[in-house]
């Protein structure tokens, strides 16, 4: 008879997670085991950013740093891949602040996440409004966007 761990059980793993999630400290927890890593990831997929800070060092270039260019390379590779990851859809909180994104890269976010419900876009340029037009039409009543100090005209 296998013994119950407590470390085994979905639910309080889960809130025991959450804590982590606060702390900044899940990222490690996907590396634990499996059933780890199916319950972190979704906590993980809920709150994604990318934000440049050296702008605030340069208002009139966006350097990126090497590792976050790539970090956000390979978010745009899987977010406008055929496949999309399983916890893609509980993506609910998305910050891109200081970074040239596209039109493109905000549309298939907003198709492939259903249940966002923040999109910080501030200090970000290289789109239009045209996604912008896209979320007023189609975003829930609860939708909240913020893109201060943009230059996306």
């Amino acid at each position: 008879m296998s013994q119950l761990n407590i470390f085994n059980i979905p639910e309080l793993l889960e809130h025991i997670l959450y804590f982590l999630e606060i702390d900044r400290s899940l990222y490690s927890t996907l590396f634990v085991n499996h059933l780890w890593y199916h319950c972190s990831a979704p906590i993980l997929w809920r709150r994604i950013e990318f934000f440049n800070e050296d702008y605030q060092q340069s208002r009139c270039a966006l350097n990126m740093s090497r590792v976050l260019t790539w970090r956000l390379i390979n978010f745009e590779r899987v977010m406008r891949g055929k496949i999309k990851p399983l916890y893609c859809s509980k993506m609910v909180y998305l910050r891109l602040e200081g970074l040239k994104i596209s039109d493109a890269l905000i549309s298939t976010i907003l198709h492939s996440c259903p249940d966002i419900r923040f999109l910080i876009l501030d200090k970000s340029k290289g789109f239009s409004n045209i996604p912008i037009i896209e979320i007023a039409r189609f975003s829930p009543k609860n939708f909240i966007l913020n893109f201060k100090h943009n230059h996306y005209f």
